[in-house]
């Protein structure tokens, strides 16, 4: 990763990471847990 990772752009690193999961549903369900775990411990 080219980018520094830091607690703002932490989520957006992890979901794009993801970027090429075959499975649309499986991509939406990760970026969906992330978004939410990443808010919660926020």
């Amino acid at each position: 990763m080219a980018t520094d990772f830091t607690e703002s752009n932490a989520a957006d690193a992890v979901i794009a990471s993801f970027a090429d999961t075959p499975d649309p549903r499986l991509r939406d369900i990760l970026t969906s847990l992330v978004r939410h775990l990443h808010a919660f411990v926020r």
